[in-house]
């Protein structure tokens, strides 16, 4: 009997802090977790609640002529209790903490007069990661024309938007800000020319994507092959007056942006620029891109930024 009290009076003042601390640790993780699982105004009521709770127990164990064992245990369960019992209805009443996403940047063009409206967005699909807020880049290139861009959950437009922006009259650009788009196809249009300026948006896996309009205008690839031109835009000047492509056969121009804002090629028949022959897709530098040109005919065309129009020069196709 002696060795067994020897023992309990050597282990017991060490075991007893031990499991104390274990039992704190375990109930303080736990919390820890209810907390994560909330959003962030939520966590901030549950912890005052708890913290309230925990302060009444303690009033109540230690208002007891005897503190014990079992009633910090009974402090620590009741802590415990109130713990998860204010997360649960935070959870139930408020919902889980919604996933953040980062905000998808993407741009979105008229087609570079003459006749914007009736050749509609140099973009006719896009593609967006579901769930994320987008940041639309809209550019009216028209002159004093009305544009805007709304999105729409039926390819017959009929019904309410999802998304309605204002009219801008070009030139000008103007932000859209449009809410997170769940996995799926959606339609986008422009509402003062509904029949010929329209677009599909691809809401799922990956980043923007963007792809010509209908009327054969071709815009930028990802380089990866050999270029037959190469050219350069820097300080808004592009590094070469003229280049030359082959005649009668498709060709590739690898066009690189060294300055901070939109830039691009387009090819013209002359400088009255009646027929547009290649509309390079705007993008903002520093960057590479490759634009495909259809077989063209022997002779002398005229070349481009659409939004920079004093950066120009010939092409001869011989």
């Amino acid at each position: 009997m002696n060795g067994s009290n020897a023992r309990d009076r050597l282990l017991l003042p060490v075991l007893i802090p031990l499991g104390a601390l274990a039992v704190i640790a375990g109930v303080v993780f736990g919390f820890s977790r209810v907390l994560l699982s909330v959003r962030p105004a939520a966590a901030t009521g549950v912890a005052l609640v708890v913290a309230f709770g925990a302060l009444v127990s303690a009033a109540w164990i230690a208002g007891r002529k005897q503190v014990g064992t079992a009633g910090l245990a009974a402090l620590l369960t009741a802590v415990a209790g109130i713990a998860m019992l204010a997360g649960g209805l935070a959870i139930s009443a408020i919902g889980p903490e919604e996933e953040e996403h980062e905000v998808e940047a993407i741009a979105l063009d008229v087609s570079a007069p003459p006749g914007a409206s009736s050749k509609g967005f140099a973009e006719t699909e896009l593609a967006v990661p579901a769930g994320a807020p987008i940041e639309l880049s809209f550019d009216n290139q028209e002159q004093s024309v009305q544009h805007n861009v709304s999105v729409w959950e039926v390819e017959d437009f009929s019904g309410t938007p999802l998304f309605s922006g204002e009219l801008v009259t070009g030139p000008s650009t103007v932000e859209y800000s449009i809410q997170g788009l769940t996995a799926g196809t959606y339609y986008f249009r422009c509402d003062v020319h509904p029949t010929t300026m329209t677009g599909t948006i691809v809401a799922g896996e990956g980043g923007t994507e963007t792809g010509g309009t209908e009327t054969g205008t071709e815009t930028g690839t990802e380089t990866g092959g050999e270029a037959d031109v190469s050219i350069a835009a820097r300080e808004l000047v592009f590094d070469k007056a003229q280049f030359t492509l082959p005649a009668g056969e498709p060709a590739t121009i690898a066009f690189t942006n060294d300055d901070p804002f939109d830039h691009n090629v387009a090819i013209y028949t002359d400088e009255s620029l009646t027929t547009v022959l290649l509309q390079g897709e705007l993008f903002t530098g520093p960057g590479t891109i490759e634009y495909a040109v259809p077989a063209l005919e022997p002779g002398s065309y005229y070349f481009r930024c659409d939004l920079h129009p004093t950066m120009q020069g010939v092409v001869t196709v011989e």
